[in-house]
């Protein structure tokens, strides 16, 4: 967690939080009318500023250099050091590292005393980045005692920063409890910032080194300051980080079940905000949480989530590390097969990822070697060895080649071979799941029709009738006022309006208004509502993802389906409390209904026969989705569904 926070600092360290997008084109309404060069040298800068806040690279490259370019014609000079050193930064972000230098060069050169030490910040940064430890050290000490030689309370907050780099570069040379004490310095000046969310990097460093040498209680206290710190904030980066730390902690004291409370909570925070590497990572802990807690679907659930995100975001680290997690779990359940499989593409990306690494290193070599030697010299040097290297690699290529024809056709001929049989029971495999499935849907569909029949006679018929005998009852008591008296014409009365109000929530609970009118998500938050004021169960509704309704045979066959489990809950778990999540994925809605109940084991229960499941499975193959139960007794029971929505 370290290395990924030290990530996200070297980022922004100089830079405060990105504006609005309505601030930008306010800056453009007034540069279209600037007249003067130097406003509008200074209006370029900022919108230059404004575009590198927001990672736009091209946008700000293009307007820092306007900027320049106009001051440097006019010899304006205000902005002249700072737009250098954010052209720096930009090229710095993208890898150019040759282009940073010259701007930083460039930087020095406007000798603008006051900018110097945040140019040495991004020296610091640039060789930070290029490995080059022992001069990013020199050059972030000579930043932070800059800053903290400038008598502006406003470089206080700079200076915190400054600390925390100086404190990740110790801590890369291997010097940890040095790394510790500059991060204390930096806790200390952020604790003087009238805004106390400040203290929350440093905070994050500080817990990640009391987690590292197994001190708990001490990391846990800090995690739960940041989440508190960070409830009102803006960005909720450091309460997904601090979760993940909680639950680093518990998965180390054995407390499964904790672990995956507190890592379902930073899941939460990085859907909300689309943290893809972050999302895979955290879908990755949860299996592997799962796997050491004995829950098997819930971990093979998970994992293959996370197998999927990290494919589509690329995240070759957390996909090897869950195919190596997938085979642990296919080995436990006796798949070898699937086991062996799992650890083979373990393998694959393992290798694949070693070789990302050793290609940035030695890029960033190459770009620090281009610094400190005469081009010239470089180019001699390319020249000599390129030839040998092409000769080598065309000899190496040309026999590669030759075994990779022959390997692959003796492939593609077996696989042709297999795939003919296999699509030969595949087709009449799908010619049955078909005729299933039609059968099915004429199934559900007669079953909601006859709900709906019978829910509208009850209400307009029925309903209708009881409210006209409960009118001529009250209109009778009116007229003959003995009969209020009358203890028989009392309890009749009330057993008509009791039969009403019964019929009226019969009708109800076969075809509820509000889902027809206001979608699922409020039938459902309804329906927790109303079982909650009994006060024997407290049910709960969370949903991420989901903004608009979904087609409406959908949404039933989604209510019916949480309306049995519910029902089976109050039936049979002898619950106190049940957690209903809905999260969308892009067209992946998953469904998990989770109670505190008695659990019961999974593999001595026949869905058949089982409690209403029967049903539930029913719908869940209506909808084309895919379900597991995980439950055991004395823990509870947890039921997960997984559908692919087509809208």
């Amino acid at each position: 967690m370290l290395r990924l926070a030290v990530g996200l600092i070297m980022v922004w360290l100089c830079c405060p939080p990105a504006q609005s997008q309505e601030k930008t084109d306010s800056l453009l309404v007034q540069l279209a009318s600037a007249e003067s060069d130097s406003t509008r040298s200074d209006l370029l800068f900022q919108i230059g500023r404004e575009h590198w806040f927001k990672r736009n690279f091209p946008e700000a490259t293009h307007y820092l250099r306007q900027a320049l370019h106009i001051g440097i014609k006019s010899g304006y000079k205000l902005n002249q050091a700072d737009a250098y050193n954010l052209l720096a930064n930009v090229y710095l972000k993208q890898q150019v590292y040759d282009s940073a230098f010259e701007y930083l060069e460039r930087a020095l050169h406007t000798q603008d005393e006051k900018f110097v030490p945040h140019i040495h910040e991004t020296y610091s940064k640039l060789y930070y980045q290029l490995g080059d430890y022992q001069t990013s050290l020199k050059y972030a000490l000579e930043s932070a005692d800059g800053f903290e030689k400038m008598r502006d309370a406003k470089f206080n907050v700079q200076l915190v920063f400054a600390y925390i780099v100086i404190g990740d570069i110790l801590n890369a040379m291997g010097k940890v409890d040095d790394a510790f004490n500059y991060y204390q310095k930096a806790y200390i000046r952020a604790k003087q910032e009238s805004k106390n969310w400040y203290v929350k990097t440093p905070l994050l460093r500080i817990a990640a080194y009391y987690l590292t040498l197994g001190n708990y209680d001490k990391a846990q206290l800090l995690y739960d300051t940041i989440i508190t710190i960070d409830k009102n904030a803006i960005s909720l980066e450091p309460t997904m980080f601090s979760y993940e730390g909680l639950g680093d902690i518990a998965i180390q004291k054995k407390n499964y079940r904790q672990a995956i409370l507190h890592y379902r909570e930073a899941l939460r925070y990085a859907l909300e905000k689309g943290f893809s590497a972050s999302i895979s990572n955290f879908y990755f802990k949860l299996g592997s949480a799962f796997i050491a807690k004995g829950q098997q679907d819930s971990a093979q659930y998970y994992l293959t989530l996370a197998v999927k995100k990290s494919e589509t975001g690329k995240n070759y680290t957390t996909l090897q590390a869950s195919y190596a997690a997938l085979a642990t779990l296919y080995k436990q359940q006796g798949h070898f097969k699937n086991a062996l499989r799992a650890f083979e593409l373990h393998k694959a990306y393992s290798d694949s990822v070693l070789n990302v690494e050793r290609l940035h290193s030695v890029t960033k070599l190459e770009a620090l070697y281009r610094t400190r030697q005469k081009e010239n010299e470089i180019i001699r040097l390319q020249q000599e060895s390129a030839f040998q290297i092409r000769k080598r690699n065309i000899y190496v290529g040309i026999g590669i080649g030759l075994i990779m024809v022959l390997c692959i056709i003796f492939i593609l001929a077996r696989r042709n071979y297999r795939n003919i049989e296999r699509l030969q029971e595949q087709r009449v495999e799908h010619l049955e799941q078909q005729q299933q499935v039609i059968s099915l849907q004429a199934m559900v569909n007669g079953q909601e029709t006859e709900r709906n029949r019978i829910a509208k006679d009850l209400h307009d018929g029925l309903g209708g009738l009881f409210s006209t005998i409960k009118m001529y009852f009250s209109s009778l008591q009116h007229q003959k006022k003995d009969l209020r008296e009358d203890e028989l014409f009392q309890k009749s009365y009330a057993l008509i309006d009791s039969a009403a109000e019964e019929i009226r929530k019969v009708a109800h609970s076969m075809m509820p208004e509000v889902l027809m009118k206001l979608g699922l998500i409020n039938a459902i938050r309804d329906l927790c509502d109303s079982i909650t004021a009994g006060k024997l169960i407290r049910v709960s509704l969370e949903v991420h993802g989901i903004h608009n309704r979904l087609n409406s045979s959908t949404e039933i066959m989604l209510y019916r389906i949480i309306q049995e489990l519910i029902n089976n809950i109050l039936k049979h778990a002898q619950a106190t409390e049940v957690i209903i999540q809905f999260i969308r994925d892009a067209e992946r809605l998953s469904v998990i209904v989770e109670d505190n109940g008695k659990g019961f084991n999974t593999l001595h229960v026949n869905i058949g026969n089982g409690s209403g499941l029967e049903a539930v499975k029913s719908r869940v193959n209506y909808l084309n989705g895919r379900m597991s139960i995980d439950s055991a007794k004395g823990v509870g029971t947890t039921v997960m569904m997984d559908f692919l929505i087509n809208e």
